[in-house]
């Protein structure tokens, strides 16, 4: 019978298998020598549980051994054998070697386990670490990429933004603009609208004593009734409209005017109608004697002549001349300042005749001065249709 040592080292395969196989007694371990196990008589004992490595057994041939300290690359890489009382070698886990050998023989399973847990798990928190810190760097990286690109894209949007802001501005200056020249319009079209549209008339409270308006339409005036026949002494005396006519630059229209069915109370020495009528400003709005020789006075007189700003004009005054039977105008183009004169539905020479321009912003009555013993005059402020074409102008 083979003795407990024979048995142990000729044996292939052991519960802790964590030498390889072998050919022979100790070659495994040549640096061991065999041990020395003290003879008793008798029959010799064998090892009850078989466990040659347990740390005390009764055939006690390996010394206890503490746990070697791997480092963690070495842990990972390598498996350790037992060469001696306190050394290890490295061998590849490359070579022959079997996948259930343990790494620490002189240890069980949960020591062994309680031993690389930590180190396992210190391993898993650093790759892990490493990982996350990649991926976010990776996913910094994109976001920065992205941050990048929307900072350009908000960039050009605030330029856009900031040219719509002044383009909008800009309409809204022109805008502002356009309204104020409309209101201005439109507040020059309804001036116009209502001097074109509104009746005209002589003023009751613009009229002499000696002259009284008659008719519905208050646009027929004459002298009141001389009980004697004739006249007392020879004076001139006026009447001017309700409402003046304005000759402001935003104006665009002709203000024309026509005076008729002239009458007269008797002839006196053989003599024609006398009087006149044109436009005055407000200043002239005097009622008793002659005012066509007036600063601020456009006038057409009977006698053939024409009154500019109290100036007498007139190169053919024979032929422009007017009594009872004939219809007279005067006129004046807002945007030109010419004056022109009418007889019988035919344009005067007066090419050359103009407002003044000090007077283009006062406002001009029309007015009529009549002479004592002219009866009565009628005049047509647009009321009726003119006897002279305002197209042919």
């Amino acid at each position: 019978m083979k003795y407990f040592w024979d048995h142990l080292i000729l044996r292939r395969k052991c519960h802790f298998d964590w030498a390889p196989q072998v050919s022979g007694p100790f070659d495994w371990a040549p640096h061991l020598s065999a041990p020395q196990v003290s003879r008793r008589k008798g029959r010799r004992r064998k090892c009850p549980r078989r466990k040659c490595l347990r740390r005390k057994c009764r055939f006690d041939w390996a010394p206890q051994m503490s746990a070697p300290q791997v480092s963690a690359p070495q842990m990972s890489h390598h498996r350790w054998v037992f060469q001696s009382k306190s050394s290890f070698t490295a061998i590849s886990s490359a070579d022959e070697f079997s996948p259930f050998q343990p790494l620490f023989p002189n240890l069980s399973t949960s020591e062994e386990m309680s031993v690389l847990n930590p180190r396992i798990a210190e391993l898993n928190r650093a790759a892990a670490e490493e990982r996350f810190s990649k991926l976010q760097n990776d996913q910094q990286k994109k976001i920065l990429e992205k941050i990048s690109e929307l900072e350009k894209q908000q960039k050009q949007q605030n330029e856009n933004l900031a040219k719509v802001t002044e383009r909008l501005s800009q309409l809204q200056n022109d805008q502002l603009k356009i309204l104020e020249k409309f209101s201005e319009l439109e507040k020059q079209t309804l001036k116009k609208v209502l001097l074109k549209f509104q009746q005209n008339f002589w003023d009751e409270f613009a009229c002499h004593e000696d002259i009284e308006i008659i008719g519905d339409k208050r646009l027929t005036v004459k002298y009141k009734s001389n009980p004697y026949g004739w006249p007392l002494f020879f004076s001139r005396h006026s009447v001017f409209a309700k409402h003046p006519i304005l000759l402001d630059k935003d104006s665009s229209d002709i203000f024309y005017y026509e005076i008729s069915n002239m009458e007269k109370e008797f002839n006196y020495a053989n003599a024609n109608v006398n009087f006149s009528f044109g436009f005055a400003i407000k200043q002239q709005k005097k009622l008793e004697g002659t005012i066509h020789n007036e600063k601020g006075t456009y006038a057409y007189e009977s006698d053939g002549y024409f009154w500019i700003n109290g100036e007498r004009k007139g190169r053919y005054a024979r032929y422009c001349s007017y009594g009872v039977g004939d219809t007279v105008g005067i006129g004046v183009n807002s945007v030109t300042r010419q004056l022109f004169f009418t007889k019988n539905g035919f344009r005067l020479d007066s090419s050359d005749l103009f407002v003044a321009p000090s007077f283009i912003d006062d406002s001009f009555y029309p007015f009529v001065t009549l002479c004592s013993f002219v009866e009565k005059i009628e005049a047509n402020f647009g009321s009726e249709n003119f006897k002279f074409k305002l197209s042919t102008l």
